[in-house]
C-alpha cells in the first residue's frame, strides 16, 4: 500500500493567515466566522497530528470559558429561553475555546516575522480608509454577505437626537476603533523600518480618521493615544534622547495650563461637549448596567445568568457593553476569577518583555494592551467573533519568544 504524507503546517502561516485575509473573515456573518475558525484549529491539528499545550495563561481562559458553558446549559435546564439567544450564548462561549485554541498554535512558532504582520496591517487599514473615503461621498453603499445587510454608515437614534455614524460594514461602529487599534503598532512600526520611514506618520490621520467619525469618545480617546505613543516611539527611535523629550512636553504642559487658565469657560465648554455628543448613549449604557447586575442577582453570582438575554427596550443584550462586567454576567464570581487570573498572567509577561529586551516597540505594545483593556471597560472583547481571535492572536504573536525582522 502506498503511504500518503501529509506536510505540518507551520504556527507562523497560520498566523499570518488570520491577518492576511482579515477583511474577509470580518465581512462573513458571525455564524460563518465560527465555522471558518472550527475548520482552521481542526485543519491545523489533522495535518500536524496534535493538539496545542496549555500555559498557565490560556489554561485560566480555558477554565473561564469551561465555567460559562456550565453556566448555559444550567441555564437552558431551568429556565426557558429562545433558540436564538441559547445560539448566541454557544457561539460566544465557542468563539473563547477557539480563541484559546489559536493562541496556543501561535504560540508555539519559532520565528515570527513582524515586517511580514506590519505589512498586512497596513494593508487592512488603507482598505479601511478607502472605504471611509469612498463612502463619506456615497453614504448608501452596503454589501448583503448572505446573511445580513452591512452598512458603510448608520443612523443612531437615541434620546438626544439622531447621529450619523460610520460603521465600515462591521457589526457596530466600535468594532472600527478596535480593528485600528489592535493593528495600528504593527503597522505603524513597519512603516517606521522602511526606507521611506516618514510614511508611518500619515498613518495618523489615516486611522484617526474613520474612528472620529465613528462618534466613539472611548475610541477616539484610545486610538489618539495610541497615535501618541506611535509618535513618541517614531521620536525616541530617531536619536531625540527621553530627557530632551520629557523637557519639551514639560514646556508643552506649563503652556496648556495657562491657556487653559486664559481660556478657562471655553475650555470647559468644549470639555462638556466632547462628552455630552451623544448624551443619550450615556442613559442607555447605564441603564443596560442596572439591569445586567439586577439579572445577575435573580440567577446566580456564583457561576452567573449563561445566556444574554434582551434589556428592557429590546435593543441590546444584558451583559454588553463592558467586557468586565460581562464575565460575570455569563460565568458568575468564579469565572470572573478564573478570567482575572489569565489576563493577570498576560500582564506579566507583558511588562516583563520591555524590561528584558529594552525595545522601543515592545514599550508601544504594552501601551496598545493597556488600551485595550481601558477600552474594554465600556465595549466587549467577544462582541465580534474575530475580534476576540485576533485580540489574543496580535498580542501572543507580540509575546512570544521567536521574533524576527525580514529586510524591507
Amino acid at each position: 500500500m502506498q503511504t500518503i504524507h501529509t506536510t505540518a503546517i507551520s504556527p507562523e502561516n497560520i498566523l499570518y493567515s488570520l491577518i492576511r485575509f482579515l477583511w474577509i473573515l470580518v465581512l462573513l456573518p458571525k455564524e460563518a466566522q465560527f465555522v471558518a475558525y472550527t475548520a482552521i484549529v481542526i485543519w491545523y491539528s489533522v495535518r500536524n497530528r496534535k493538539l496545542i499545550r496549555l500555559n498557565r495563561v490560556t489554561a485560566c481562559f480555558l477554565a473561564y470559558a469551561g465555567i460559562h458553558l456550565i453556566s448555559i446549559i444550567i441555564a437552558v435546564a431551568v429556565r426557558d429561553y429562545p433558540i436564538v439567544r441559547i445560539a448566541a450564548a454557544i457561539n460566544t462561549c465557542g468563539i473563547w475555546l477557539l480563541a484559546i485554541w489559536i493562541t496556543g498554535i501561535i504560540s508555539e512558532s519559532e520565528e515570527i516575522d513582524l515586517d511580514r504582520i506590519g505589512r498586512y496591517c497596513t494593508i487592512n487599514l488603507a482598505i479601511l480608509f478607502m472605504v471611509f473615503i469612498i463612502t463619506f461621498f456615497f453614504p448608501d453603499i452596503y454589501i448583503i454577505n448572505g446573511m445580513e445587510r452591512r452598512l458603510t454608515w448608520t443612523w443612531d437614534l437615541l434620546s438626544s437626537g439622531e447621529t450619523t455614524r460610520f460603521i465600515g460594514l462591521f457589526e457596530y461602529p466600535a468594532l472600527v476603533s478596535f480593528f485600528t487599534l489592535l493593528q495600528f503598532p504593527y503597522a505603524f512600526r513597519y512603516l517606521s523600518e522602511s526606507r521611506h520611514k516618514w510614511s508611518c506618520l500619515i498613518l495618523i490621520p489615516m486611522v484617526l480618521a474613520p474612528v472620529f467619525m465613528t462618534y466613539s469618545r472611548m475610541g477616539i480617546l484610545v486610538n489618539g493615544m495610541m497615535a501618541f505613543a506611535a509618535v513618541n516611539y517614531f521620536i525616541l527611535k530617531n536619536g531625540v534622547r527621553p530627557k530632551r523629550l520629557l523637557v519639551i512636553y514639560g514646556i508643552l504642559l506649563l503652556l496648556l495650563i495657562v491657556c487653559i487658565v486664559i481660556k478657562m469657560d471655553e475650555g470647559m465648554a468644549l470639555i462638556y461637549n466632547i462628552l455630552h455628543v451623544r448624551p443619550g448613549s450615556n442613559s442607555d449604557r447605564m441603564r443596560i448596567y442596572k439591569e445586567t447586575v439586577n439579572r445577575i442577582s435573580e440567577t446566580s453570582w456564583i457561576v452567573g445568568a449563561g445566556i444574554k438575554e434582551m434589556n428592557s427596550a429590546g435593543v441590546y443584550p444584558l451583559g454588553s457593553h463592558c467586557t468586565y462586567l460581562g464575565i460575570i454576567f455569563k460565568s458568575g464570581i468564579l469565572g470572573g476569577i478564573w478570567f482575572t487570573a489569565g489576563l493577570a498572567g498576560t500582564i506579566v509577561n507583558a511588562v516583563r518583555k520591555p524590561e528584558k529586551l529594552h525595545d522601543l516597540f515592545d514599550l508601544m505594545m504594552l501601551v496598545m494592551l493597556a488600551l485595550v483593556m481601558i477600552f474594554c471597560v465600556l465595549e466587549d472583547i467577544d462582541g465580534a467573533d474575530w475580534l476576540l481571535v485576533m485580540s489574543m492572536g496580535l498580542i501572543t504573536a507580540w509575546l512570544s519568544k521567536g521574533i524576527c525582522t525580514s529586510n524591507i
